[in-house]
């Protein structure tokens, strides 16, 4: 696929030089580009699994061409993820702090290289704030990784990712790199990474684009997209002690058709969520970075998408 359309792109442009308008061929070689990024190679892995192609599915088509999703969040979009259509954006290039959707990324570095049946045992140097997101584990205890998942992704729990992280790395910084290089390696060239929680840093960001491509890796996996996908858990350790979590997804807990996917909220970053709609038989995925209200803006997304959009 990359050939191809690398072939084309070139065709086009040489097009370009001989009569087709410049409006024209940049839109083509626009969606051309996208697709090529859709078509990075996936990495081989058996815990992570080649990535789906979503594109030979009925195509959306907007009955009113003048209706516009009126944005509150500073980013944020509406994709289709059949039909690898996006169907509502707003800057969704701007880099941004992301908060806790780090996690993603996180996990599925620790899954491209561990089991998920792999027993960690916590290390020292976490450090998390009073006020932090936490499971409220101690150096010493011993989990399965799949617990320290869940604690992470349905929980949001900081210092389950920092355990995690070291746990692999050694260091927060040493598992970044890995992080950075995993984000490199499907292109995402606008995502950095300092740390596997979310902590606010000006060199820790992503954009609602790059993070449309973590979220179908993710999906693709079924252990982790049935995590996120968990209204409620408890987690316990190899010792025996149990901690029992509910999902910090609002929208999962409340509506069926919910399906996960992920919040966010730091002082930065405000109030992010990505979630996955199943409903009329579509599979939306909407992406709010920084909203007023991160939960109804997302709703209301998604009733956009499912009113002013039919499939053929």
């Amino acid at each position: 696929m990359n050939i191809i359309a690398n072939l084309l792109l070139m065709g086009l442009s040489l097009l370009n030089s001989l009569f087709l308008s410049n409006q024209f061929i940049y839109q083509l070689q626009d969606k051309l580009s996208n697709q090529l990024l859709t078509y990075q190679k996936p990495i081989a892995h058996e815990n992570i699994g080649q990535l789906k192609d979503y594109h030979y599915s009925p195509y959306p088509t907007n009955n009113n061409p003048n209706a516009n999703f009126n944005f509150k969040a500073i980013a944020g979009l509406a994709y289709d993820l059949d039909s690898d259509v996006i169907l509502a954006k707003k800057n969704e290039n701007q880099r941004l702090p992301i908060a806790s959707l780090t996690k993603i990324v996180t996990s599925l570095v620790i899954l491209k290289e561990h089991k998920l049946d792999e027993i960690v045992t916590i290390p020292e140097g976490i450090k998390v704030g009073d006020d932090d997101q936490k499971l409220g584990i101690k150096p010493g205890q011993k989990f399965k990784l799949s617990e320290l998942l869940r604690a992470s992704l349905i929980y949001s729990a900081n210092d389950a990712a920092l355990a995690l992280a070291i746990w692999d790395s050694g260091t927060v910084e040493k598992f970044a790199t890995k992080m950075n290089s995993f984000a490199g390696s499907w292109g995402l060239n606008n995502s950095h990474f300092t740390n596997p929680a979310g902590f606010d840093d000006k060199d820790h960001y992503s954009t609602a684009s790059d993070l449309v491509i973590l979220v179908k890796i993710l999906l693709n996996n079924k252990q982790l997209s049935g995590m996120v996908d968990t209204p409620q858990y408890t987690i316990t350790s190899q010792e025996g002690k149990p901690y029992p979590i509910i999902n910090t997804n609002r929208l999962l807990l409340s509506y069926n058709y919910i399906h996960g996917i992920k919040t966010g909220f730091t002082l930065a970053a405000g109030q992010s969520v990505i979630v996955l709609s199943k409903k009329n038989d579509r599979s939306i995925v909407t992406i709010i970075l920084n909203s007023p209200d991160r939960f109804g803006e997302t709703k209301q997304l998604i009733d956009f998408t499912i009113n002013n959009y039919t499939w053929k």
